[in-house]
């Protein structure tokens, strides 16, 4: 996919506010220029570029753009003229509009926005994925998660070849992706090693039993005699048939009870709910009746009422009227079936009262019940105990268990870590590739070579990260800031330019500020050699952010000359000049 152009479009007056061609492959350098020495090139519209871009691309909206009025009062229409093969489309952002996407597929613009394709913003930026990646495939990363290494910013992503503050497992597997590496091998250790975790915490907590399981087996048979002792007490009692049957209908009656009176609680709420919508009624009916007597004051006053009112008067007492003669009839009927019930449940409840006392009467005649309670709490009480020394027991007992499936999944997951290395180490003249052109970067712009290294991470204990693709990149005296941009755009380049022959290569690359630190001529000449090879593969468009004094004059006439400055921003003419035409914050 190639960007042809920027442009921004006022829909409120339906005119171009601004409009950037831009060069279809190679080198696009975004300046911005000082008019004099008092002037300043910062603050014209360069970083804002780069964040439409984005925006463009499927990001959010940056918070200032949505916060400006003046934006919103143009209605500002943001628009990506793109290329994918032969084939020209356009994408659209609003700014009042922010959630949605709009897709054009013709080659010509259009400002009715009918005759665009309004999508939501996640369907944009499935369109976006979609148009990134010609063979899709569930192994590659989103363009959105890729984007943040895509377009770089200075101010957070240029301390280090990762970026700060995100997860190492994807940094790596997303790094892995843009140099054509093998980058799902950790995800795929991980779904082997993850099992071992949890069998092996479960063998922490067996093994941390092994000091207390001979207690615990002692325990377990002391307490086996004494359920034993008590049971045999309990069957010693004389308790006669006739006890044991009313100790048993006392227990059934209580239960029954319980029912009987939970039934007459619930139907005694719904009886008075019935009760209440019937006195609402009545007292809605009554309070319409009252109207009757406004007719005879209103004719005293001035012998006439509007006939609306009236009508809409008799409209409602014939309403309340329906209500009470069908839902009040309603309501009654249910009040009878609900009372008529409660009848039959208050007879029960006073039966099994009754009933219930005089098996009391007799249950309390016998000392023994209290000798029989107490002997069944003691007996359910051992039992309770019984069953979680048994159970930690069990669980010792699953050790052996335990190892043959740490062994098992063991094997499996070792057998897999060979396999992938084995795999990984088949790409050993693309990683020869890799740093071939690293270092071929580094010598145009300073003359020497460094370190670039892919380790594939073998160790396979429970804290490393098995699998994972671990990458180190180091120069000569990277402490200057300078030097360090540099590390970093060289080996963002290094990946750029070896995924460009890729069915789904990435085709754009920004660096947002990382130009502003590096010495003069060593940029120069990394940017010259870019343009070269960008042009020689007739694909990859590369887009930087400089400021007119960042280059000797000298330079800046060369990209000049050969139309690799195709945006140039300042102050001047009242603002006009800067990105958006005019100053929106």
């Amino acid at each position: 996919m190639n960007i042809l152009s920027v442009d921004i479009y006022n829909l409120r007056d339906l005119t171009y506010e601004k409009q950037y061609p831009l060069n279809p492959t190679g080198l696009n350098i975004i300046l911005g220029q000082k008019r004099d020495e008092e002037d300043e090139a910062n603050g014209v519209g360069k970083t804002t570029m780069v964040e439409v871009m984005n925006y463009l691309l499927g990001s959010s909206a940056p918070e200032d753009l949505l916060k400006s009025k003046e934006l919103a009062e143009r209605d500002v229409f943001l628009i990506l003229k793109i290329r994918k093969g032969s084939k020209e489309s356009f994408l659209g952002r609003r700014i009042i509009d922010s959630e949605r996407g709009y897709i054009l597929d013709r080659t010509t613009f259009t400002h009715e926005l009918k005759q665009w394709e309004i999508v939501s913003g996640k369907t944009y930026k499935n369109f976006i994925q979609e148009l990134q990646y010609d063979k899709p495939c569930e192994d590659i990363p989103s363009f959105s998660a890729l984007r943040e290494y895509v377009m770089r910013d200075e101010k957070k992503g240029f301390n280090d070849i990762t970026l700060p503050n995100r997860e190492a497992k994807r940094q790596y597997k997303y790094l892995s992706y843009l140099f054509r590496l093998p980058h799902t091998t950790e995800d795929q250790l991980l779904e082997l090693k993850n099992p071992i975790k949890k069998l092996k915490d479960e063998m922490k907590l067996v093994n941390s039993m092994a000091k207390t399981i001979d207690d615990l087996k002692i325990r377990r048979n002391k307490i086996e005699r004494e359920i034993q002792e008590l049971s045999s007490k309990y069957s010693a009692l004389k308790i006669g048939d006739n006890y044991k049957a009313e100790a048993q209908t006392y227990s059934d009656l209580k239960s029954e009870l319980s029912l009987v009176q939970r039934d007459i609680f619930k139907n005694e709420q719904i009886a008075k709910q019935y009760r209440r919508n019937i006195d609402d009624l009545s007292k809605k009916i009554t309070e319409i009746r009252e109207l009757n007597d406004i007719d005879a004051f209103y004719s005293q006053l001035i012998d006439y009422f509007p006939d609306n009112i009236v009508q809409n008067r008799d409209k409602i007492v014939l309403y309340y009227d329906f209500m009470i003669e069908n839902r009040g009839k309603y309501f009654g009927n249910k009040l009878s079936v609900i009372e008529s019930n409660l009848e039959e449940m208050y007879v029960s409840k006073r039966r099994l009262l009754d009933e219930i006392n005089k098996v009391s009467s007799f249950l309390d005649n016998n000392e023994i019940l209290e000798d029989i309670a107490y002997i069944n709490d003691k007996i359910n009480e051992k039992n309770l105990e019984l069953a979680n020394i048994n159970a930690k027991i069990a669980i010792y007992d699953q050790k052996s268990e335990l190892n043959k499936k740490i062994n098992k999944q063991t094997a499996k997951f070792m057998g897999l870590t060979n396999k992938l290395e084995d795999e990984f180490s088949s790409n050993s003249n693309q990683i020869e590739r890799i740093v071939e052109l690293f270092n071929e970067l580094l010598n145009v712009a300073y003359k020497e070579e460094g370190i670039l290294e892919f380790e594939f991470e073998n160790r396979t204990t429970m804290r490393d990260a098995t699998g994972r693709v671990k990458i180190k990149c180091k120069i000569e005296d990277e402490k200057s800031h300078g030097r360090l941009y540099m590390k970093i755009n060289i080996f963002d380049l290094t990946w750029f330019i070896m995924q460009l022959d890729d069915d789904n290569s990435i085709d754009i690359l920004v660096h947002d500020g990382s130009y502003c630190k590096p010495d003069k001529r060593r940029k120069v000449a990394l940017l010259k050699h870019v343009d070269t090879l960008l042009k020689l593969k007739k694909n990859g468009q590369y887009f930087i952010t400089l400021n007119m004094d960042e280059l000797a004059t000298s330079d800046l006439e060369w990209f000049r000359d050969n139309k690799l400055v195709p945006v140039e921003l300042d102050r001047s003419e009242g603002h006009k000049n800067r990105f958006f035409g005019f100053k929106y914050s």
